[in-house]
């Protein structure tokens, strides 16, 4: 499930660049991993809580920047937890339905 997103602007700092663009090019694949991305989107958490816990004046272009690209990402990672909600519900459908037919 292809989608077309750029996160990365001339606000992006250099320590989430590589970050940046490894979830872009997943993101743009056709197929891709959801633990991958899920992955990439931890590891970018932690890069930005590292940056705001050692900078006293965080540059405020760059936060208001990775707000805006937290709200991209959650209009495609919202669809993705539905989807995987209902596997495991279903997932737990069939399982008791195999536990009543013992």
């Amino acid at each position: 499930m292809k989608k077309n997103i750029e996160l990365d602007s001339k606000f992006t700092l250099d320590f989430l660049k590589s970050n940046t663009l490894s979830i872009e090019e997943l993101l743009n694949k056709a197929e891709y991993s959801e633990q991958d991305l899920f992955s990439l989107i931890e590891e970018r958490d932690d890069l930005i809580e590292n940056y705001i816990k050692s900078n006293e004046v965080p540059d405020r272009h760059f936060l208001e920047q990775e707000l805006s690209n937290n709200e991209k990402l959650l209009t495609i990672l919202k669809p993705l937890l539905k989807q995987t909600e209902k596997q495991l519900h279903h997932f737990v459908r069939g399982r008791k339905a195999v536990k009543n037919y013992k």
